[in-house]
């Protein structure tokens, strides 16, 4: 922050002045003059804002926090790399090169010392991921939140480039930000020269009360002196319901992984039939079985079904929903009759009967009007957006995030006798809900959201994950579908949700760091003054921190000096910087200090310390000739 101060006019930095101007994330900056010094200048800029969006913080509410915000994208982006890279050390990675390590102009770039060699965030936590000896957790989903219940198994991994064979014990432990430890293990094992190693799992089920822990892992060498350490957060967010429902799925892969994976952040148990287990479908043929195994029924866009879904199963599964389990359909292009030649025609089949909803007995699909012709046959439409509540508000239905984003397509139905119609869609039924028997059936005529692999641009081979909260915030439209389908569940399922569709939903839009970000304000406790001994022209600095009762966030110390340049030492070494602390902890640094030949004590100066959550704190130092 201080750097850029040098670089940036006051009113350009942040000011309510440049609100009157078009902004980027609400943020009240200069844009101009923040992408005059942006590497790429505007589409740098953009680039690095959304990331920080989205991974980061969405609520900045100073210059500050954009520092650290944009800090720490880069810092957790080359620690997260740097520690899988190392635990494929010579197999197949024989080395990493860091590009552009120090900026060579005053900017806004990815280099980890400015242009003042003032080390960055990422100066530390890359010097953490690179020591020679280190302990780290191939923790993939490191940004993503866990739903309550969920059972995590993360390896923990020991690097070791020393040229000695060694052995080693491993301590981890998992606490929550008050410093309360709710699951600890110890590992032990020898490590080669030069060599990765994982040393064990981290088996852990996470707990009901939503919030961040912390896993953390010391590794020491048994009868020696090397010791590491390294940790990790795990954001947990609250389950829909009180109980584990499970839900059988059935549907089309790129039509069923995004609503598994929406079920599951929810906290549901889900098995999933897609064309690739499509033999599994002949086996639901005891109704007494799916009420055993299943709450709720998931039926979603299927091709052909009427083809695969023999009389045996079908007839099981609509005596299991009329004996009691929910049933949900939803509509695509193989749902309900469906067209385009990828008609489920349910029409033929028992299924029919479950249904809140009139089949059509032809093509049942509706667009909204073309918006481009293409030069082949698939053309591309509007999202239709004629979307209603009807009659049904008072009981928490809402069309509003539909409405907003529209739908691609639905399949038009009528009402059947004795059913609801919550939502409507261009004057057809667009949500019906109902009963068969005495289970509660859902009908959602609309399409819903289609998976798509993506595959790394570097290794088609590397297929990348789908992540729920990374897809909520990349494609709003998602938010929409996961707030409607956690209704839908409900409503199927007969329970009643133990956290609310709000709290819920809001604990997984906030990203952790931004979680982390807004902790209690934490006091770190300092001695009266801090003394130095200066020796020719090097000085070493003993530095003990004490946090109090609440987690401190990102630590961080700096020195400024109070005689002038010529007389003081020019540069700082630190030992750590941008730590986090759990209550109670201590912090041991060591700052090393060089100053001009000929330089004699005392030095006077003032340490300061501060951090995300921690205002901050001065304290006078004085550097002696011993």
């Amino acid at each position: 922050m201080e750097s850029l101060r040098k670089e940036l006019a006051p009113q350009d930095l942040w000011s309510t002045g440049n609100e009157a101007h078009p902004q980027w994330f609400n943020l009240p900056i200069n844009l101009s003059a923040y992408a005059y010094l942006t590497s790429f200048e505007y589409d740098g800029l953009w680039s690095e804002l959304d990331r920080v969006n989205q991974f980061v913080d969405r609520h900045i509410k100073s210059a500050q926090e954009l520092v650290d915000d944009s800090q720490l994208y880069q810092s957790f982006l080359f620690k997260y790399a740097t520690d899988a890279y190392r635990r494929k050390m010579h197999n197949p990675i024989n080395g990493m090169r860091i590009w552009d390590f120090k900026e060579v102009w005053p900017g806004i770039h990815w280099c980890f010392l400015d242009y003042f060699r003032i080390p960055k965030m990422s100066y530390y936590f890359l010097k953490r991921a690179q020591d020679r000896f280190t302990v780290n957790f191939a923790y993939e989903e490191a940004l993503e939140s866990q739903v309550s219940g969920t059972h995590l198994q993360i390896p923990v991994w020991v690097i070791n480039e020393f040229r000695r064979e060694m052995p080693v014990d491993v301590h981890c432990q998992i606490r929550d930000l008050k410093g309360q430890t709710l699951w600890t293990h110890d590992f032990s094992g020898r490590i080669g020269n030069d060599e990765s190693r994982e040393m064990g799992i981290v088996d852990w089920t996470t707990p009901d009360a939503a919030g961040v822990y912390v896993l953390s892992g010391q590794v020491t060498e048994v009868g020696g002196t090397l010791k590491a350490e390294d940790s990790t957060f795990i954001k947990v967010t609250p389950k829909l319901f009180s109980r584990q429902l499970h839900l059988l799925l059935i549907g089309e892969r790129k039509y069923s992984l995004p609503i598994a994976q929406m079920a599951r952040a929810m906290g549901l148990s889900v098995d999933v039939i897609s064309e690739g287990s499509i033999h599994h479908l002949a086996e639901l043929r005891d109704s007494a079985e799916i009420r055993r195994k299943y709450d709720v029924v998931w039926l979603a866009s299927f091709e052909s079904l009427w083809k695969f879904l023999n009389n045996p199963a079908a007839e099981a599964l609509k005596q299991a929903v009329g004996q009691g389990v929910g049933f949900i359909h939803t509509g695509g292009l193989g749902s309900f009759h469906g067209g385009a030649g990828s008609g489920a025609c349910l029409d033929f089949t028992p299924l029919a009967e479950v249904l809140p909803v009139q089949i059509e007995t032809r093509n049942d699909l509706v667009y909204g009007p073309g918006v481009e012709t293409t030069g082949d046959i698939a053309e591309r439409f509007a999202p239709v957006k004629e979307i209603q509540v009807e009659g049904q508000a008072e009981q928490g239905w809402s069309a509003s995030k539909l409405r907003e984003y529209g739908l691609p397509g639905f399949n038009a139905v009528e009402l059947k006798p004795g059913s609801t119609e919550v939502l409507g869609i261009a004057g057809r039924p667009l949500l019906v809900t109902g009963r068969y028997g005495e289970g509660k059936t859902v009908a959602f005529t609309g399409f819903t959201p289609v998976y798509t692999e993506r595959h790394a641009e570097w290794d088609p081979k590397v297929v990348y994950p789908y992540l729920v909260d990374q897809e909520l915030v990349s494609d709003p439209v998602k938010m929409a579908y996961f707030d409607l389908f956690m209704r839908m569940l409900v409503a199927a399922s007969g329970e009643k949700p133990a956290t609310s569709y709000e709290a819920l939903f809001a604990s997984r839009d906030k990203p952790l760091f931004e979680t982390l970000k807004d902790l209690p304000p934490a006091t770190v406790n300092l001695p009266a003054m801090v003394k130095g001994t200066l020796t020719g022209d090097k000085a070493t600095i003993p530095i003990t921190l004490t946090n109090g009762s609440q987690y401190a966030r990102l630590v961080r110390v700096r020195i400024g000096w109070t005689a002038s340049a010529e007389t003081s030492p020019y540069l700082l070494l630190y030992s750590d910087n941008y730590f986090d602390l759990l209550p109670g902890e201590n912090k041991n640094l060591e700052v090393k200090a060089f100053a001009p030949a000929g330089t004699v004590g005392p030095i006077r100066g003032n340490l300061v310390v501060e951090g995300s959550n921690v205002s901050a704190l001065q304290i006078p130092i004085t550097l002696k000739t011993q």
